[in-house]
Parts: structure tokens; C-alpha cells; sequence
């Protein structure tokens, strides 16, 4: 019994290192282009709703971003700001 729960949380502890590992590759990728999410818009929604998961969603020069009415796609600006890059959906 105890080799089985050994063994299922090793392989358990694998899937999270490389789902992090995935996760890493696609924020570093935007991080070494030099350009961020521009500042939030002063707006507030009742309901959110995503229109990008990831930068690639978006067009060229554009970012996926989490805004206060769900992810968006926004100019890149090249100087960081208080912008936030959207969470993988």
C-alpha cells in the first residue's frame, strides 16, 4: 500500500513540475521580446468574459492582458507598467 501512494505521488509531483515548466516557457518567451501589457482601463464590468488565453491569441504587436472585464487583447507598450499578463485560461 505504501509503494502505491509513494508512486502515485511521485508521479503526481512530476505533472506539476512540468505544467510549471510549461507555464514558465510561455511567460518568458513575452518577457524576452521586451514588451508588456499597457497599464489597466479605469472601467469596471459585472461580468467577466475572456477574449484571449495567451499573446498568441492576439495579433501582431499585441498582447494577451487581464483586465477588470476578463483577458484582452492590448498594444504592447516596450516599459513596464502596471499591466498584467493574462493567466493561461
Amino acid at each position: 500500500m505504501k509503494t502505491v501512494a509513494i508512486v502515485f505521488l511521485a508521479v503526481l509531483v512530476v505533472s506539476v513540475v512540468q505544467a510549471g515548466v510549461v507555464h514558465s516557457e510561455n511567460r518568458l518567451g513575452a518577457e524576452k521580446r521586451n514588451y508588456w501589457c499597457p497599464n489597466p482601463l479605469p472601467i469596471k464590468c459585472i461580468r467577466r468574459q475572456d477574449k484571449c488565453c495567451l499573446d498568441s491569441d492576439c495579433g501582431l504587436g499585441k498582447v494577451c492582458c487581464n483586465e477588470s472585464c476578463g483577458n484582452t487583447c492590448r498594444e504592447a507598450v516596450s516599459y513596464p507598467t502596471r499591466g498584467r499578463e493574462a493567466a493561461i485560461c
